[in-house]
């Protein structure tokens, strides 16, 4: 998953991955708060934070912010990125909350999958393991300050807990596949166009019956005075229900009824009835997004039960720049 990228493309991953998590990361640590408090001291001086009696330590979040300054600088080591605004935050901020809201996240599922039964096999924490020191080997090759260290067995930790949480992840979403079903989710591509209310229902009717006689859609209502959307590809929930009960039930090619609706009349002529590529990622967007609510309304009701230690002041010290 580590790949190069120039300043443009780093922005441009940093906006995708921002909507992603974006309702997670709202939250942060304080999910861990629930009726407890926030322990703001530590154990040890090796130990950044705990839930429960699960660890992580200073190693591991250092590897985790390596981890994210080798993906975000890429092969040019460009530190500009970090002073860069993300909405109100800069990118140095941005990237440090997202990434104590994975940690916090992947410690808290250590104690999640005790709860819910699910251990690691030898081979899935050797699986992990093998990813943590391939991505170190890669790493260790890029300079940076001894100030904050880490090492490969904190690598392989944290690796470890990463792992553990996608399996609990699985089990907390799982069956949700057979909710989200490819005809709720398929993108179509469509030409329409909206007669006003006020131009009445004749002037739809006499639109209609040229382009059911064969004449251009596009052309028809450009002589009418009217803006027809043209090839607008489209998933549900975009136009209003009349509009797309009518839409989605149409083939290539074929052309619809007269649909009526408070705003008007519209008339609607298929293009493409299912985008296949498009409509692919729809589903997998549509499944993880549902996944994604399933598993943080999980998570916070867990988090109302547990306690969480946190050393707040080693994390804010903490500068991207500074790695």
């Amino acid at each position: 998953m580590i790949s190069t990228r120039n300043d443009k493309n780093s922005i441009i991953f940093f906006l995708r991955r921002a909507l992603l998590i974006l309702s997670a990361v709202i939250f942060v640590v304080f999910l861990l708060t629930g009726c407890s408090e926030i322990k703001l001291s530590v154990k040890d001086k090796d130990e950044f934070l705990a839930v429960d009696d699960i660890t992580l330590s200073k190693e591991e979040a250092v590897f985790a912010l390596l981890e994210q300054k080798y993906l975000y600088e890429g092969s040019a080591k460009d530190t500009s990125i970090w002073s860069k605004k993300a909405g109100s935050e800069t990118m140095d901020e941005y990237v440090k909350e997202a990434v104590l809201d994975d940690l916090t996240k992947w410690t808290a599922a250590v104690v999640m999958a005790d709860k819910l039964g699910i251990y690691m096999t030898d081979e899935d924490k050797n699986a992990a393991g093998k990813a943590a020191e391939e991505l170190y080997d890669r790493m260790i090759s890029v300079s940076h300050s001894s100030t904050y260290t880490t090492n490969l067995e904190a690598a392989r930790e944290l690796y470890i807990k990463k792992a553990t949480y996608y399996l609990v992840f699985d089990s907390v979403t799982k069956g949700l596949e057979e909710t989200i079903t490819e005809e709720s989710t398929k993108v179509i591509k469509v030409n329409y166009c909206m007669i006003p209310i006020k131009a009445g229902y004749g002037e739809a009717k006499a639109c209609y019956d040229q382009i059911k006689a064969g004449a251009s859609f596009e052309v028809v209502f450009a002589e009418a005075g009217y803006e027809p959307v043209m090839n607008k590809q489209m998933a549900r929930g975009a136009m209003n229900s009349n509009f797309e009960s009518v839409a989605f039930a149409l083939v290539d090619g074929e052309l619809s009824e007269i649909v009526e609706s408070k705003d008007g009349y519209y008339i609607i002529q298929c293009v493409e009835d299912k985008m296949s590529e498009e409509s692919a990622a729809n589903y997998d967007e549509t499944l993880m997004k549902a996944k994604n609510e399933k598993f943080n309304d999980y998570y916070i009701n867990f988090a109302k039960e547990h306690k969480l230690r946190l050393d707040k002041n080693y994390w804010k010290k903490i500068k991207m720049t500074g790695l």
